[in-house]
């Protein structure tokens, strides 16, 4: 789904306790997206059961399901994420998230919130297989307390469409806040995750050293990571809060704050979406368009090159008609994702007429003779 307007739908859940959906909305609206956020209500049976409802028909219309920070229903009974994760093994909700990742092309991103991602197996196994008894989690920080300050994390793996438009190797700043961000694994592991490319993000200093210093590794997370994808790099999940930034955010801190994950997800999830938005600027989409059976699957037709098809056709049909004897040919350029082709139509009757028509992208020629 789409909006009339030819914007990316974001899903943002939420639940009791979590509290940064206005910024992430309001950074995902910056980016030209459309976001739907829907409150999981746990009153009553009946409010569960509405909640479901509206949670699997809100992400069969998102592109994109982004779930929030914050503390859900207090990070009780035994640490955080239970609540979240448990409303996310309902059937319903299940398979629609796997649909979305799966069928759809969709994507998921956790902000923070990185222990409900793996609670829910959706990192670092990319489904909903829940938490196994090897798999990596997150625990409580070494200082045993809360932390909240700016981090420095660097950009080891350029595997996540949602880090499409980061610097590989670079190093960027960013808040962190959080109580239980300590990523804990065995060395197998951690061994596994970096030969895969999913570890996306380490700390590090400002000046990109990875390090366990604690003055930089504010939790203690084993290897430094401070960020994992599925195996496909579709689904993201990080501490950092990336959202909270702002032209009058933090401008006395130094470093580069913007990661521009926001834009280089809905640019991977926009594909067929006609507009999308660069530096507050709606443009079109150079992504857009679909695969055709008559072409190899790594080319995509634009709409404009169709229509030069179909006014192909529609001069051939004329052609046929006053009994000249047509030929086309067409052939493709790879220079533009505006510009897929050209249409070239000659006319074997004996003349020396020529006909040129122009059009914004190419000259079509139909030649005779």
């Amino acid at each position: 789904m789409q909006t009339e307007g030819g914007e990316a739908v974001v899903f943002i859940p939420v639940f009791p306790g979590t509290n940064c959906e206005y910024d992430s909305t309001k950074a995902f609206e910056r980016a030209g997206a459309s976001v739907v956020t829907k409150v999981f209500k746990n009153l009553s049976a009946e409010d569960i059961r509405e909640s479901v409802a509206e949670f699997e028909k809100a992400i069969n219309d998102a592109q994109i399901i982004m779930f929030p920070g914050g503390f859900s229903a207090g990070d009780e009974p035994d640490g955080s994420a239970k609540f979240f994760a448990t409303a996310f093994q309902n059937a319903r909700i299940k398979e629609a998230v796997m649909k979305l990742v799966n069928e759809r092309d969709g994507l998921c991103w956790h902000l923070q919130r990185l222990p409900g991602l793996i609670k829910l197996g959706l990192v670092p196994f990319g489904e909903i297989v829940g938490q196994k008894e090897n798999s990596p989690t997150l625990t409580f920080n070494t200082i045993n307390r809360h932390i909240s300050k700016m981090v420095y994390t660097k950009v080891v793996s350029n595997k996540s469409p949602w880090l499409a438009n980061a610097q590989l190797g670079k190093t960027y700043v960013t808040p962190a806040s959080h109580g239980e961000g300590r990523f804990v694994a065995d060395d197998e592991w951690i061994k596994k995750l970096f030969a895969n490319g999913q570890v996306a993000t380490q700390y590090a200093d400002p000046e990109g050293n990875v390090s366990m210093d604690e003055e930089w590794n504010v939790n203690g997370s084993y290897a430094a990571i401070e960020g994992i994808t599925s195996p496909d790099g579709r689904i993201l999940g990080k501490m950092a809060h990336v959202e909270r930034r702002g032209d009058g955010v933090a401008i006395n801190i130094y470093g580069e704050q913007d990661l521009k994950i926001f834009e280089s997800g809905l640019l991977t999830s926009s594909k067929e979406l006609p507009y999308i938005y660069n530096n507050n600027r709606k443009i079109r989409n150079p992504t857009a368009g679909y695969a055709v059976g008559f072409l190899s699957d790594s080319h995509q037709l634009s709409s404009f090159f169709m229509l030069k098809v179909a006014l192909a056709l529609l001069l051939i049909i004329a052609f046929r008609l006053s009994g000249r004897v047509l030929t086309i040919r067409s052939t493709r350029s790879n220079t533009s994702p505006e510009d897929k082709g050209t249409i070239t139509l000659a006319d074997k009757r004996p003349s020396k007429e020529r006909l040129a028509v122009s059009s914004s992208a190419r000259v079509w020629e139909l030649s005779s003779g």
